[in-house]
């Protein structure tokens, strides 16, 4: 059953990722913006395949990053 249920959902399980890899997608994100308030998390998180749960764990990291924590 709990195969059937992985096969199903394959895409949708989130996979783990390091703290530190976040941090150099968000560093490469920030870099490729012109203005800071093109900068938008939830565009970050789609363009990097993210889910959508690691909004709150990236806005500090965004906020230090930008400048204006």
């Amino acid at each position: 059953m709990i195969e059937a249920i992985t096969e199903i959902y394959e895409n949708d399980i989130s996979v783990d990722i390091e703290k530190s890899q976040l941090h150099k997608y968000a560093i490469d994100y920030i870099s490729s913006c012109t203005e800071i308030k093109t900068i938008n998390i939830y565009t970050f998180l789609y363009a990097y395949h993210l889910a959508h749960d690691l909004y709150d764990a990236e806005k500090p990291e965004f906020c230090k990053l930008a400048g204006v924590a």
